[in-house]
Formats: structure tokens, sequence, C-alpha cells
């Protein structure tokens, strides 16, 4: 007649806001009364009697809120014959604490996304201070369909990159917790839009007479290479041109092995950083100044399996300097760089390069 195959079962978790549904079987005598007594683990103070309750049903329904979070609890069970015969169970032990807390650190509801990939960064808390387990994110489609998992995840640190977002479209992305008690926290389908500037397609244009039909054939291959930002953030002007003076966009992916190609683009002048900085260097005659010139500015990156090529405003003075373009191809150095000029805040300038096998043209204007 001793109770067995208990629930809650031994070392189980619940947290305070849950119905506790105490089960059990016995095995013998048919059962006449049942009483349970659940204590405090951790001074043995009884918390919870039922007292005898005469019934053949081997259940009994504890309220939600019966208990605190944060607490261990040890019950028995005590059922009882018709000849008034008893039986007790083997102590069970079982936790209340409260549900993880699971929230994203770098997205809202409702906010927006300005690029085609992005690392959803979240973060785990819970209120008894017990440790994250795992962790598992769900990307959803407008349909509600789940087109991205990242698995369960075993790590303290919560990140993971979705990529192929559709430009204009809208998702749900939920992150779900598991505390070392197996208890699973939410944060519920969090909406955002996506918008990013998708640059245009570059035109191989091949054309080819067609003598019988007195006519041109025209063929092309388009190539559209969309960049990601690596650094900081972006932002649009007017819908046309990109902010990047607190970012940085990177175009690696699909970018072709050139051996030509031409490059255009109209920038928006702002002051870059031209600063010199004076440190004593230590030598063998007394200390020296040094004076260094932080007057550099990355402007563009270019990255192929042959190796980079990029550009940099330098200053030579307080107002004028030139555009620099570099290109390393295994290792080898090639440098040019533009005529000076003086651009001054809200100037157009115009960057052209040309680059053709080996060789390399670069023209800048300040247009009025």
């Amino acid at each position: 007649m001793k109770p067995a195959n208990i629930s809650p079962a031994y070392n189980s978790t619940y947290t305070a806001t849950e119905i506790i549904n105490v089960t059990w079987q016995n095995f013998g005598d048919r059962q006449y009364a049942y009483q349970i007594k659940i204590y405090d683990n951790s001074n043995n103070a009884l918390i919870y009697d039922t007292d005898r309750i005469i019934s053949m049903n081997p259940s009994h329904m504890i309220s939600a809120n019966t208990f605190p979070n944060g607490i261990t609890l040890k019950m028995t069970i005590i059922t009882e014959n018709s000849k008034n015969e008893t039986a007790t169970s083997d102590w069970i032990i079982f936790k209340c604490n409260s549900v993880p807390i699971a929230t994203f650190s770098n997205l809202s509801d409702g906010g927006e996304i300005l690029n085609s990939s992005y690392l959803f960064q979240g973060s785990y808390s819970q209120d008894e201070g017990v440790n994250i387990k795992s962790w598992n994110m769900l990307l959803y489609d407008g349909n509600d369909f789940i087109i991205g998992n990242s698995g369960v995840q075993y790590s303290e640190t919560i990140e993971y990159q979705f990529e192929g977002l559709n430009n204009e479209d809208s998702y749900d992305i939920e992150l779900q917790v598991r505390s070392q008690n197996d208890l699973i926290g939410t944060t519920g389908k969090i909406s955002f839009n996506v918008r990013y500037e998708v640059p245009a397609s570059s035109i191989n244009l091949n054309a080819e007479s067609v003598p019988e039909k007195a006519g041109v054939r025209l063929s092309w291959r388009t190539i559209q290479i969309i960049g990601q930002v690596i650094d900081g953030t972006i932002s649009y002007i007017d819908n046309d041109k990109i902010d990047l003076r607190n970012g940085v966009i990177a175009f690696q992916e699909d970018m072709p092995n050139f051996k030509s190609f031409s490059l255009k683009s109209w920038i928006d002048w702002v002051d870059l950083e031209n600063t010199e900085e004076t440190i004593s260097v230590p030598t063998c005659l007394g200390d020296v100044n040094q004076v260094i010139k932080h007057n550099k500015t990355e402007i563009l990156r270019l990255k192929t399996e042959l190796g980079d090529i990029w550009i940099e405003w330098i200053y030579d003075d307080v107002t004028s300097g030139k555009f620099h373009l570099w290109k390393d191809f295994y290792g080898e150095m090639y440098h040019i760089f533009s005529e000076t000029i003086s651009p001054i805040i809200s100037d157009n300038v115009y960057l052209g390069v040309n680059f053709d096998g080996n060789l390399f043209n670069i023209y800048t204007e300040i247009l009025a």
C-alpha cells in the first residue's frame, strides 16, 4: 500500500504560480484515506498539511501561490486502508523557483534592422540566481513559419547571426532560455522590419553584330554585391545617402577577382581626423619630442581572393590633402594618389577610380 511513482518527481522544479498536481500509485490494499505533508527542507518546518482526507482517489491538487519561489521542499504521502493501517512514502524533494527572464539586448519590439544579416544578442536573468542551462533562437517569417533556428546552445553568451533577411520584409524573433532546473522562459515573438540600401547593379554589356537581321544583339551579366555593417551603426539621409560617420560597411561576399573595374563615388564632405600628438621618446641622448600625426581616414576597402584594394584620405596640412589608393595582391604593394584638393564641410566631392590589369587611375574633383 506504500505510495509509489509519485509526482512531483524527485528533484523536479515548479514555479509558485503553477498548480501542483500530486499523484501516486498504490500497490496492495485499496486506499481509503490519505494525508500529504510538505516541509521546508532548510529547517524541517511543516508548511503544508492536508490533514486526513477520506478518498480513494490517488491525487491531490495544490493551489497556485501556495509556496513562495526560492524554496526547496520535501513531501511525504501517508495512505490508509479500511483497517486504519497506514503506509508512508519515501521523501520527495522538489523546488519552487521563478521562471527565467529572456530579453534581447540589441532589438526592441517593432524595431528596424538595416542589413541583410544581423547578430541578435540576448540576456538571461533569474530572480533566485539559478544559472542558465541552454538557450535557443527562432526566426519566423511574415506567415509565422519558422525559417531559422539556432539550435540548442549551451553557452552563457547569447548571440546568433541570422542571414538572408530580405529588404522591406517583416519578421519575428524569439529567444527561449532554460535554467539549470529546467524552467523555460521566453521573450515571446519580437517583431522587426528590415530595410537596407540595395547597391546598384553593375552591368557588363556586350554588343554583337547580327548582319542577317541588320541589327545588334546585346547581352549582359549583372552582378549585385550586398554589403554588411561590420562596425558601429549607419543611417540614411533622405533615403538617398548613407551616413557612415559612425559605422563601417564591408562588401566581402561574392566579390569577384577584378581584372578591371571603374568605381564612381560622391562624398558629402565632413571634417575628418586631422590632429597631432607630441610624445616624448627616450634616447641615449635624453628624451626627444616626436610629433605623431593622426591625419588618415580609410574611405573604402575592397577585399578579394587576390588581396585588398583600399582608399584613404590623408591631410597634407590643415585644409588640404589627397586620396591615396593602395593595392596589396599577394604581398606586392601598389600606391598612387590624387591631386591635392581642399574640400570644406558640405562640399560634394567626386572620387573616380579606373583599374585595368595592373594600372590604376584616380581622379577627384570638388563639384559645384
